[in-house]
C-alpha cells in the first residue's frame, strides 16, 4: 500500500540504488549506484492510497521501498523513507484523524511478500512460496475499500 495515486496503472521504476552516506542503514537513488529495476502494477485506487503489486527483477536492499520514495508514492507508515504520519497533513480534519488511526493500527510497513520463488542452492529446482495477505493488511485494505473506494 503506498501514498497517493499512481499515474500509470503499470510501468518501470527503473533507477540505481545506493547506501546513504548519512545514513549508513538507508539507500537512495543514485546513479552511480547499483542498477535497480523493479515493475509495479496498481491493483486498487483509493483516494488516498493505492494498493500495488511489485516485481523487483533485481535484489536491491530497500529496493521496493526505495523505488516508491522516488516515484513520490513512499510505502504507507515508512519511516525511513518519507511514508509515515506526516504525509497525512493537509487531508480535511477528520480524514487524518482515521488515516492515523488506521495507520497506527497497523504498526509496520504497509508492504508484504505474497510470493518468493527461487533457485534452491542444492538441487537447483525452483522453489515457491505463496501466503494470503495478512490479517492487519486486509483490515486496512477493507477499511480503505469502504471508506475511500
Amino acid at each position: 500500500m503506498t501514498w497517493g495515486e499512481w499515474k500509470e496503472n503499470e510501468g518501470i521504476i527503473n533507477a540505481a540504488i545506493r547506501r546513504n552516506r548519512k545514513d549508513p542503514t538507508s539507500f537512495h537513488v543514485d546513479a552511480k549506484g547499483k542498477s535497480a529495476e523493479t515493475h509495479y502494477k496498481v491493483l486498487n485506487y483509493f483516494r488516498y492510497m493505492s494498493f500495488l503489486e511489485f516485481y523487483p527483477k533485481t535484489g536491491r536492499t530497500h529496493q521496493i521501498r526505495v523505488h516508491c520514495q522516488h516515484a513520490h508514492h513512499p510505502i504507507v507508515h515508512d519511516m525511513k523513507y518519507k511514508g509515515g504520519f506526516n504525509r497525512i497533513r493537509g487531508f480535511l480534519p477528520e480524514v487524518q484523524k482515521d488515516l492515523k488511526k488506521m495507520v497506527k493500527q497497523l504498526g509496520r510497513h504497509a508492504l508484504h511478500a505474497k510470493e518468493i520463488s527461487f533457485n534452491h542452492p542444492e538441487t537447483g529446482k525452483v522453489v515457491k512460496f505463496e501466503t494470503k495477505l495478512p490479517a492487519d493488511m486486509q483490515t486496512l485494505f477493507d477499511h480503505l475499500k469502504q471508506h475511500y473506494g
